[in-house]
């Protein structure tokens, strides 16, 4: 029976196990091959079914499995591509980190020389604030002194307008007019503004004309020159006094002057040549910015300037 069922699994047919019955001796025998036979048979189709179903299983199983497979192959190939790519992230991430590092130095760098560039400006300004007061100290000093000269020549010439008898009258004080020290318009009023050099909103104290450089400047009126030379933030500076006018001290003030061609204590005549227009201290081009002192205070020039 153990053969006939191995010789009908591999032979694929059911009717090796014929040869069990037409062996037999005798009717009994046959009789009894008979049933053996049935009894094979139906063991034989039972396992041949059972095998058959295992095999299409198998079969099922080795599909799946290569789907599997061309899966796992498939996802590996996107995996190593992904890590490649990931790489190439990876590098960039890098040379972008570095790029922003280098941004974030540079930055640094110029913020700092920015600060230190400011912190100067704003020293200069102090600075020239400094030398503003001390310009107008000293200009309030020189404005006292000719007042009090002023009130003992007129005590003096009313005493001696008494004691000769007669009726003493009061000498007219100087009425004389400016003329404008350049031939430029006025540009950038006196007032508060935005300083283009300090970046700070400040006191213009000032008008200027936007004449070029080399242009000859002119003393406005008569006067005595009270400091000519560098001076801070006005560069090359002339102060004339022009005395006492309409019962105030004034003076006027050129700046930023490429050459000076008076000095210090010079008497000097309304329209003569002072010097000549630069770009010198504090300047961001060149021009003559122009100062009027009225008792040691600054005024709006154009108050006196045509």
């Amino acid at each position: 029976m153990g053969q006939a069922a191995r010789e009908a699994y591999q032979q694929q047919t059911d009717l090796v196990g014929l040869s069990v019955v037409f062996d037999s001796a005798d009717t009994g025998d046959l009789s009894q091959r008979l049933q053996w036979s049935t009894t094979i048979f139906d063991a034989t189709t039972a396992q041949m079914k059972r095998l058959r179903d295992l095999q299409a299983k198998v079969v099922e199983a080795q599909k799946e499995q290569a789907a599997i497979e061309q899966q796992i192959s498939a996802d590996k190939a996107e995996s190593e591509a992904n890590l490649a790519w990931l790489k190439v992230l990876q590098s960039k991430a890098v040379l972008a980190k570095a790029g922003v590092a280098s941004k974030v130095a540079e930055l640094a760098k110029a913020k700092k020389a920015a600060q230190a560039d400011l912190d100067a400006e704003q020293a200069e300004y102090r600075k020239l604030q400094s030398q503003e007061a001390q310009i107008s100290a000293e200009i309030k000093r020189r404005a006292a002194i000719a007042r009090k000269k002023a009130l003992a020549a007129e005590a003096k010439r009313r005493a001696a307008a008494k004691k000769a008898g007669k009726t003493y009258v009061s000498s007219a004080e100087s009425s004389k007019g400016f003329i404008r020290p350049v031939n430029a318009s006025p540009g950038s009023p006196f007032g508060l503004r935005f300083h283009p050099i300090l970046h700070v909103w400040r006191m213009h104290r000032g008008t200027d004309f936007g004449a070029a450089c080399g242009l000859p400047i002119y003393a406005a009126n008569d006067g005595r020159v009270a400091s000519a030379g560098r001076q801070g933030g006005f560069g090359n500076y002339t102060v004339i006094d022009h005395g006492i006018i309409g019962g105030k001290y004034v003076s006027t003030g050129y700046a930023h002057q490429s050459r000076i061609i008076v000095k210090r204590g010079q008497r000097v005549k309304q329209g003569q040549l002072i010097g000549y227009v630069g770009t010198t201290g504090l300047s961001t081009g060149c021009h003559l910015h122009l100062q009027v002192y009225v008792n040691g205070g600054v005024v709006n020039p154009l108050i006196y300037i045509p």
